[in-house]
């Protein structure tokens, strides 16, 4: 249940710091996920769904500007329910599995998804990255150090990164506010 760190400062609740690409050759096998319910494509103007989809353990994949039409055909290839707040999408193409978004919050969003699919409510998971929706892998500290805030490799014991190597995540104070 590690915390990410943003490497952008915007504040928000979770942060992710960069980190290279390189295998961590000494850490231990990454486990494999079980399917976790439904997976998603979530488009843009439904971002930030997205993220907290990928904290609660769900697959989430998010699309940028991509043409409605390659949006929903990319849904059916990969088996994702389409979530979108464009109702012209929805009218003109009739995607099958689609949620149409009500509201411009996130937590109504949520709460939406949530009720519409019969989800459960469910911990942060912190099974993949919030911003790249791969798997994150334990990395041992001694192979992260300079990439992390000194404080925060003094302070911690235990860290994990994203497969892809966007990010690196502990646990933290950030955590449990989260939750």
């Amino acid at each position: 249940e590690p915390e990410a760190m943003s490497s952008h400062g915007r504040g928000d609740s979770c942060f992710a710091v960069a980190v290279d690409s390189r295998p961590a050759s000494t850490a231990p096998t990454p486990k494999v996920l079980e399917p976790q319910g439904p997976r998603f494509l979530v488009d843009a103007m439904a971002g930030r769904l997205g993220r907290w989809l990928r904290l609660l353990g769900y697959d989430a994949r998010t699309a940028s500007d991509e043409p409605d039409r390659v949006l929903v055909d990319l849904a059916v290839a990969e088996g994702r329910i389409l979530v979108t707040r464009d109702r012209g999408l929805v009218t003109e193409l009739r995607p099958d599995d689609c949620v149409v978004l009500r509201s411009e919050r996130t937590s109504d969003q949520l709460r939406q998804l949530f009720v519409e699919l019969g989800l459960r409510r469910r911990e942060p998971s912190f099974e993949r990255c919030s911003v790249c929706n791969v798997e994150i892998e334990p990395v041992q500290r001694a192979r992260i150090r300079g990439r992390v805030p000194e404080r925060i490799h003094r302070r911690q014991s235990i860290f994990w990164r994203c497969t892809s190597g966007c990010r690196i995540y502990w646990h933290g104070s950030q955590v449990a506010r989260l939750r």
